[in-house]
């Protein structure tokens, strides 16, 4: 997830696991443990949407549900940070219309191919008339070729 304008850090317990730190919650505190490391986060049902990554509310009143945090029902509707998540971009408008004509436009779009064929070619050159729909296949061993 991307949360660009987040205010606080996330927290990551796998990656705690990983460094040897074992998360534990004990009275409503949540204690990570390394050696002779411990550190206490009072938190409270905001505060959990964050730190957990922000879960999806099934997740978070599952664990309300089986005691793991206390406080009431949450909803990821009032995080500003999820909604942002869940923007989506519009369409994109084709309100082009058809060309009146072939070869009145054509689309060309050169890509790179891999592996480079036996014969050393390592682009194609895609020609489409918007008109008819006939499209043709280049192959070229040099971008430059695309040129002309």
């Amino acid at each position: 997830y991307y949360a660009p304008n987040g205010p606080v850090n996330l927290l990551s317990v796998s990656k705690l696991l990983d460094n040897g730190i074992k998360p534990v919650l004990k009275n409503n505190n949540f204690l990570l443990k390394k050696a002779s490391f411990q550190a206490f986060v009072a938190t409270d049902n905001k505060d959990w949407h964050t730190l957990l990554g922000h879960p999806s509310d099934s997740y978070l009143n599952q664990l309300l549900k089986e005691g793991k945090i206390s406080g009431k029902l949450l909803s990821s509707k009032k995080c500003e940070i999820c909604q942002q998540t869940k923007i989506q971009q519009r369409p994109h408008n084709n309100n082009l219309p058809k060309s009146p004509s072939p070869f009145h436009r054509l689309h060309v779009n050169t890509l790179e191919i891999t592996p480079i064929t036996h014969q050393g070619y390592c682009y194609v050159l895609v020609i489409v008339d918007d008109f008819s729909r006939f499209n043709r296949i280049c192959l070229l061993k040099k971008k430059g070729e695309a040129e002309g």
